[in-house]
């Protein structure tokens, strides 16, 4: 379960004041508002990209709110997608594989199977700066799901992609 009790963050032109919520185990949560309300704020504290000012973040009841982003195991994918441009799209997938140190053997096999589920196995090899949209989305989504993270953290994770591919997608994050 995931719990954000009372989560403050201010800058000198916005705040955030005393966020609370649940999430249970195997939900969706979801942030609604207008552009600039500080949807993403909120997920960039959750991750641990953003120190909060005040308030505590409980992951299956430990507070994680001042662990390193690295230690939380937290799946993030923000509007941006912030892909490797020096890498391929197969080093992109496997990257947080790599950084958790996976066998060779468990990388391929991972990115394999996740560029089959997201129809990008013909573009392995590619560069990500010569995808379109959609395809680089559908690479930073996999990047994301790669160590299946217990919390997925997803800032418009489909606005780039065709309402068919979308529907299967949505399909596959729900599963």
């Amino acid at each position: 379960m995931l719990v954000v009790d009372q989560i403050s963050k201010h800058f000198k032109l916005f705040s955030l004041r005393e966020i609370t919520f649940k999430v249970s185990q195997g939900d969706y949560f979801m942030f609604l508002g207008p552009s600039g309300s500080g949807k993403s704020l909120l997920l960039q504290i959750i991750a641990g990209l953003v120190k909060p000012d005040s308030g505590r973040i409980l992951f299956n009841g430990i507070d994680i709110a001042k662990s390193p982003a690295g230690k939380r195991n937290v799946g993030i994918l923000f509007q941006d997608l912030a892909l490797f441009p020096h890498l391929s799209v197969f080093d992109n997938i496997a990257y947080p594989l790599k950084l958790r140190k996976y066998s060779s053997f468990a990388v391929k096999q991972r990115v394999v199977e996740l560029a089959e589920q997201f129809s990008i196995s013909h573009i392995l090899n590619q560069g990500v700066t010569s995808l379109s949209g959609g395809e680089k989305q559908r690479v930073a989504l996999a990047r994301t799901l790669a160590f299946n993270p217990p919390i997925l953290l997803l800032d418009e994770p489909l606005s780039a992609i065709d309402s068919q591919l979308h529907l299967d997608l949505g399909v596959l994050l729900r599963s």
